[in-house]
């Protein structure tokens, strides 16, 4: 069985452009509905970890520090 991998980027070098409010919204629609998703945040101020554990407490998430 042959499985297809989508990769989507936000990517904009400017703060405050809305990169990981869309980034969360679209990784937790694609979740609810089944798929599996990774988020990657680059940023140093864990933004995106911060802000799934507000708005989806409900799911499982591997929490890595560096």
């Amino acid at each position: 069985m042959s499985q297809d991998t989508t990769c989507i980027s936000f990517v904009n070098s400017k703060g405050g452009t809305g990169k990981t409010t869309s980034c969360l919204s679209i990784a937790g629609c694609l979740a609810k509905d089944g798929n599996k998703v990774l988020v990657v945040d680059f940023d140093p101020r864990a933004d995106a970890k911060n802000k799934w554990e507000i708005f989806h407490p409900e799911t499982d998430a591997f929490r890595s520090k560096t």
